[in-house]
């Protein structure tokens, strides 16, 4: 049996469900998932993956509820007759060496595991929440949608800010103006931001912006399917707004992207036709 940990927010769990399609179609393998930490040690984040896939297979460890001490005593009691593979720790060939229950822990942020997301199967089935089907039909009827998304809460606090603060006021600016300058037409931006407030006070947008309310009681797979229906994505180094570009269904889209996703590592998820900046 393979558990693969689902934690985080929406974007991680979007890839932590893809890499199970990859590990079942590629290793033959069936899935489950251990959501036991959402509400416990992940307390900020819900089981959002399950608007969408509602047929999710659960199984459940006990070492994911805690942090700490408890984590690490239960994970050892489990490893005397089970395997505990991290991200770093993971090839297919350890899988093939492991004992009992097999049990995955990472983020598997990689476009490779992101193919095997049934994305025709979620988009053809998506329905918007009457709160904001104004907004899509606004960007259904746009000429030039742009979606611009802007991360902040705990990516800007003063532990983080060096690792993760990599779309400021200047990457903004340079992303507009190049939209600005090479594409032609009618443009409509729409905005979609944890921090409203600052992007009104700091980010200089054409005067008709529409900003999209962000509503915590509705599945956010919403924002991320309207960042989809839109022409052109700038998007933040966000796993959240990566994948509204990444399910973009438009064969002339455009895509701009941070070329550094954060600053101590030199990977970055952008794929190779988005423009990185």
């Amino acid at each position: 049996m393979i558990i693969i940990r689902m934690w985080g927010g929406l974007g991680n769990q979007l890839f932590q469900y893809s890499f199970g399609q990859y590990i079942e179609k590629v290793g033959n393998e069936t899935v489950f998932y251990d959501i036991s930490s959402f509400g416990n040690s992940d307390q900020l984040r819900k089981l959002e993956i399950s608007y969408l896939i509602p047929e999710l297979p659960i199984k459940n460890v006990r070492f994911t509820q805690y942090i700490g001490i408890k984590n690490r005593l239960f994970r050892t009691l489990f490893q005397c007759t089970n395997t505990y593979l991290s991200e770093k720790q993971f090839s297919l060939e350890s899988l093939a060496n492991a004992k009992g229950v097999i049990f995955l822990q990472g983020y598997w942020q990689d476009k490779i595991y992101a193919e095997f997301f049934p994305k025709r199967k979620v988009l053809d089935i998506w329905r918007t929440p009457n709160i904001l089907m104004q907004q899509e039909k606004i960007i259904r009827s746009a000429n030039i949608p742009i979606s611009l998304h802007v991360r902040r809460g705990d990516y800007f606090s003063p532990q983080n800010i060096n690792i993760y603060g990599v779309c400021t006021e200047k990457y903004y600016k340079k992303a507009i103006d190049y939209i600005e300058f090479t594409i032609k037409g009618d443009k409509q931006y729409f905005v979609f931001s944890d921090d409203i407030s600052w992007v009104r006070e700091n980010i200089e947008l054409p005067s008709s912006s529409i900003f999209i309310p962000n509503y915590e009681e509705i599945s956010q797979f919403s924002y991320i399917y309207l960042m989809s229906l839109c022409k052109v994505n700038i998007i933040s180094n966000s796993t959240f707004s990566w994948w509204g570009s990444y399910l973009n269904q438009h064969l002339d889209k455009v895509v701009i992207s941070p070329s550094v996703w954060t600053f101590n590592s030199k990977k970055c998820l952008a794929l190779d036709s988005w423009l990185k900046i």
